[in-house]
């Protein structure tokens, strides 16, 4: 039996509506499956994407999300993988409202959860003047006193980096 879909995506970020896309120009028959809990919901703009600098994340993505739907063969539904099995040729996937799907392929686009601390007023100032990547929030640092906060040993190595833009960078550890 021919699985229902080419290729199942799990992930609705940008990296997981990239490959989509890219295989859908390849006509194939593809579901992205989006948990909707997205790394950059809580930032206000990010950077980088040429022809759209800066950008809020959200509405990057519900564009993306509508150039992916004009394609005939493309699929979208909200959602969380629980669990996959097979083997190339034959997936199956169950989703957390039990779902069943099957796939000849599965790309896996999960991004990234970050792990912050637990400080009062953290959430609300994530995104607006609380970051963590120097490539997309340190130009935004430009002769600003900025403060590292973090516990391992990296903490010095991404000070560093700010550096470059910050006119001062005080590091905060946890003893």
């Amino acid at each position: 039996m021919r699985p229902r879909y080419d290729a199942v995506v799990v992930g609705g970020g940008a990296s997981g509506l990239a490959a989509a896309t890219w295989l859908l120009r390849f006509r194939r028959a593809v579901l992205v499956v989006d948990s909707q809990d997205y790394r950059a919901a809580s930032v206000e703009r990010t950077h980088g994407y040429l022809g759209r600098d800066p950008l809020q994340p959200i509405e990057f993505l519900e564009a993306a999300r509508r150039d992916l739907l004009r394609y005939p063969t493309a699929w979208w539904r909200t959602g969380r993988v629980v669990q996959a099995g097979g083997e190339p040729g034959q997936f199956e996937l169950r989703l957390d409202d039990g779902t069943v799907l099957t796939s000849a392929r599965v790309v896996l686009a999960t991004g990234v959860a970050d792990a912050f601390p637990d400080l009062e007023g953290f959430a609300e100032h994530y995104g607006a003047s609380v970051f963590h990547c120097p490539a997309c929030d340190g130009y935004d640092a430009e002769n600003r006193d900025v403060v590292a906060l973090g516990w391992d040993e990296r903490l010095v190595g991404f000070a560093t980096t700010l550096l470059n833009w910050a006119r001062s960078v005080t590091i905060v550890t946890d003893g």
